[in-house]
């Protein structure tokens, strides 16, 4: 008796270690497991998102959407729930070959942009590029390396309703072989860490981009807005797939759309109130009246009044409900977006600030030296300046009281006995002791407490004087 075989839908699987290398990108790893199962995967190659020939990876709870290897690509099964098939539209496509990010970093709101503009140019036939894009949003960091679409100061937002949130986006992802995708090879390989520069990367034209921006916002707020096919969260469910329809035709989603279920209930609402109308016979003229009920009883529920919920229709209350609670939603979700991204602004401004503020202090204490080594230069020329011209008025003095004492000394009438020779002798004295004390004063100044310099030029004027007076004292001696 020979054992039944049975055939796996998933090959073995090598150690995650042996076929990639983790970038260390995610904030909590631990808690972004792959989730995304190989019954999904299956029914994602059957829905014809991709290429026949392409290669999956079995399912690998250990694998982290962070994972680079040179022979796999990660993508994200967010893209494929909203309608996008691979390889992505030249819109699309573009995009990413710009901006060089990874699919797998790339957050819900930017697949949500990138699909209704495709939508858009597809259906209304509207010029639009990424200058157009880049004229209305920036790209910017959102946590782990990742990003979405920013919309700029006093831009109009261009999609409307982009932001819905999906907690479950980053755990659904799967791998691909590079080598069996059109183009596999050029795809990144490792995550962006900084946010690109969209409006540098396609910079608008000024009058163009204008008039492309404008015809875009004037169309309907309606056909703007980002409509989901399906419920996201759940794009494609492997409890929706059994054995029996896997080789049959599957419908978008594996689902029924919503607009079917209301019809649905919409049909068998109609016919139970069909069947429930009183049967009219023909010639008579009134229906069949109901059994009557005798005595003064309540009324039964047949000749009951007309309800205050008679003629409501439940779905689309609940239809509208439903889209009131979601606009609120996603308003809330967009200001949280944006105040997130706002308050990392200003701790990178305020960051910028304290940079700037130390830079002005350094510059602040080279500015201080610099007008201190000015200030001494200046005060240094001034008292030069002013020794210069106390020695000229000391040579000027001692000149005039030569020549005086020469004409008194060639008058015969003068009387020299007015010559105070001996008090004379006694003030040279007085003044050559003295300035031997200042000169002593000055040598021990120079390597004891620094004084203000003011002794020290003193005492050059005086010497200045002393040599004046001294030469002329040489010179009388040798005319006589």
């Amino acid at each position: 008796m020979t054992k039944k075989t049975t055939r796996s839908s998933t090959a073995s699987l090598r150690s995650p270690e042996k076929d990639f290398k983790s970038q260390n990108m995610l904030e909590h790893p631990e808690q972004e497991n792959c989730s995304f199962t190989d019954p999904e995967i299956e029914a994602l190659k059957m829905s014809g998102a991709f290429p026949p020939k392409t290669i999956f990876r079995p399912f690998d709870a250990r694998a982290k959407s962070d994972f680079t290897s040179p022979e796999w690509v990660c993508f994200p099964a967010f893209p494929f729930g909203i309608g996008y098939t691979y390889p992505f539209p030249e819109f699309t496509a573009r995009f990413f070959e710009v901006s060089g990010l990874s699919y797998a970093q790339t957050m819900p709101m930017i697949w949500r942009t990138l699909f209704k503009i495709e939508e858009i140019k597809r259906n209304q036939v509207v010029d639009f590029d990424l200058a157009e894009l880049a004229y209305a949003y920036d790209i910017r960091a959102h946590g782990s390396n990742r990003f979405l679409l920013k919309i700029k100061p006093h831009q109009p937002h261009l999609v409307l309703k982009n932001t819905q949130n999906d907690p479950y986006w980053k755990y659904r992802f799967f791998f691909v072989k590079r080598s069996s995708l059109p183009d596999g090879e050029a795809l990144p390989t490792r995550w962006l860490t900084k946010a690109p520069k969209l409006s540098e990367l396609a910079p608008p034209v000024k009058t163009l981009t204008y008039r492309r921006v404008t015809a875009f916002l004037a169309l309907d707020a309606e056909v703007r807005s980002f409509r989901p096919r399906t419920p996201e969260p759940e794009e494609i469910s492997s409890t929706n797939i059994s054995e029996t329809n896997m080789s049959g035709s599957l419908r978008s989603g594996s689902r029924f759309l919503l607009d079917e279920i209301d019809s649905r209930v919409s049909k068998k609402k109609a016919a139970k109130t069909e069947a429930e109308k009183p049967i009219e016979i023909k010639g008579a003229s009134s229906s069949i009246p109901p059994k009557p009920t005798p005595g003064k009883k309540r009324k039964s529920c047949d000749a009951a009044e007309p309800s205050m919920f008679s003629g409501m229709d439940f779905m689309e209350t609940d239809k509208k409900l439903q889209d009131v609670l979601q606009a609120g939603r996603d308003q809330l979700i967009n200001c949280y977006n944006e105040t997130l991204v706002e308050l990392h602004e200003a701790e990178r401004t305020i960051s910028d600030m304290k940079r700037m503020v130390a830079m002005r202090a350094k510059v602040t204490a080279q500015e201080k030296e610099a007008l201190k080594l000015e200030l001494e230069t200046k005060h240094a020329a001034e008292m030069e300046s002013m020794i210069e011209t106390a020695k000229d008025s000391a040579a000027l003095t001692v000149y005039e009281a030569r020549l005086k004492m020469v004409k008194e000394a060639n008058d015969p009438d003068f009387d020299r006995s007015l010559w105070k020779i001996e008090d004379w002798e006694s003030v040279v004295a007085d003044l050559k002791e003295k300035l031997a004390e200042e000169d002593t004063r000055g040598q021990a100044g120079s390597s004891g407490p620094a004084d203000d310099g003011k002794g020290k030029q003193i005492a050059v004027v005086k010497a200045g004087v002393e040599k004046v007076v001294i030469q002329d004292d040489e010179g009388d001696k040798d005319k006589a």
